[in-house]
């Protein structure tokens, strides 16, 4: 059994039984408390779908999005999703359970999604206030101007909804891909 000797979250790598794709798991505190990062079976939509819902979330997934998710002794704690969409990927409906956040589960998430968009171009329309988190993944402010039409209209809906976001975006193989892990500060 894995246990952690400080409070600091420690990643590893694992091969997860239920999609048999090496995966992360994040090691919180002294009590070995385990969040895995996996990348679920198309079957897992509803649980997905269910985990929204109960989190008053208004996402949606499809069989086409990339999904991953964290979990915590079997409960679905935060997900990430990679959306395609008009010939363009979006990352879209990051979320993490309140009673989990501030964890290292979101930045775990993130280095999932970053690890798989590597080859990949990838927009995001986020809060404003978690540009620094997302910076992390290598995405950066994006010239709207340059942004393809339905990412400018989603945005303004947005905005006119009095939401704070701003369009970022993470250009293919802005790096050649270190862990975020590597750099916590």
């Amino acid at each position: 059994m894995l246990s952690a000797v400080s409070c600091v979250p420690r990643y590893m790598g694992a091969h997860c039984a239920v999609c048999d794709e090496l995966v992360d798991h994040l090691i919180m505190g002294s009590t070995a408390v385990h969040i895995s990062i996996i990348r679920p079976k198309p079957s897992a939509i509803h649980r997905i779908l269910q985990a929204y819902a109960a989190w008053g979330y208004n996402g949606r997934t499809t069989s086409v999005d990339t999904i991953f998710i964290a979990e915590r002794e079997g409960e679905l704690v935060g997900l990430v999703r990679m959306v395609p969409e008009e010939g363009t990927i979006v990352l879209r409906g990051m979320y993490v359970h309140p009673s989990h956040r501030r964890s290292g589960i979101g930045l775990q998430l993130l280095n999932a999604a970053t690890r798989w968009l590597a080859a990949r171009d990838c927009y995001c329309v986020s809060y404003a206030h978690l540009e620094a988190f997302y910076r992390r993944g290598g995405f950066q402010q994006c010239d709207v101007i340059k942004t393809p039409p339905f990412l400018k209209k989603r945005l303004k809906d947005y905005r006119r909804q009095g939401l704070d976001v701003q369009l970022i975006y993470r250009p293919r193989d802005c790096w050649q891909y270190p862990s975020l892990l590597d750099s916590q500060g």
